[in-house]
């Protein structure tokens, strides 16, 4: 349960509740299987949002496997969600992975998994405003798909009494029907700012690549003073691969201009 008590017209109590069925079987030390049901109700009650009420159901399965030097992870879920009475497909994701310990000390690791992000309540349907700045819904927003792949190298380090790790990794996401809030003129000529205001909406399909490197280390400085050193660095390359100064028109938001 939350609950948003105030008395600028922005209140909202949110209800969830939520099952989990988990089983596990475990072959020898080598593999793992688990698999789970899940069934989740949402309960919103809102100044914001208005009414409005929800459901999630799915099913997952994992199993993880050791071999020698390698580790193997493999998974599925498979999902459907409803808001009211928009219903979506069940939509199948799925991922996988492998480590491998090398020299002593040294991984390598790979993976790739797809994700998928129904909108929340609040992209869907908040109507509100911070002074003359004002916020509109768009019921009609569609699904965020998309999958995400890293390759990584792990080195273990020790200096005398200083122990950590060495990380580099390099990955790239891709998104279709990202969700952004975007400032255009969404409401009716007669509202603030002749109805002008952020309404979260499609923007496409993204790219995001880059690289990560970090390295951590801690130890004694004299007697039993200790020290962690943290230090990294992240390059990102975000890019809106099909960009058009017209999607906003083409992804039916107009849908939302001059609603009540």
């Amino acid at each position: 349960n939350s609950k948003n008590e105030n008395n600028t017209n922005q209140e909202s109590t949110g209800n969830v509740y939520y099952a989990e069925y988990q089983f596990q079987k475990r072959f020898g030390e080598k593999a793992t299987v688990t698999a789970g049901l899940v069934d989740q109700e949402n309960k919103v009650k809102s100044e914001l949002y208005l009414d409005h009420s929800g459901n999630q159901l799915a099913a997952y399965v994992q199993g993880d496997v050791k071999w020698k030097i390698l580790t193997f992870s493999a998974g599925a879920r498979v999902e459907q969600n409803k808001i009211d009475s928009i219903r979506e497909d069940w939509n199948p994701v799925f991922r996988g992975g492998i480590n491998a310990h090398i020299l002593k000390g040294t991984y390598l690791r790979a993976s790739i998994g797809q994700g998928y992000r129904f909108p929340s309540v609040a992209e869907r349907f908040v109507r509100t405003n911070v002074g003359s700045l004002y916020i509109y819904p768009n019921p009609g927003l569609n699904s965020e798909k998309g999958y995400s792949a890293e390759v990584g190298f792990r080195q273990v380090l020790k200096f005398g009494s200083w122990i950590g790790y060495f990380d580099a990794a390099a990955f790239q996401s891709q998104y279709e029907n990202m969700m952004e809030f975007i400032f255009a003129q969404w409401g009716k000529p007669s509202d603030p700012l002749v109805g002008f205001g952020f309404s979260s909406v499609n923007v496409g399909k993204t790219k995001i690549k880059g690289f990560d490197l970090s390295l951590m280390a801690e130890g004694k400085i004299v007697g039993e003073l200790s020290a962690t050193l943290m230090l990294s660095y992240t390059y990102l390359d975000p890019k809106q691969t099909t960009y058009d100064s017209a999607y906003v028109a083409k992804a039916g938001i107009g849908q939302v201009r001059g609603s009540d």
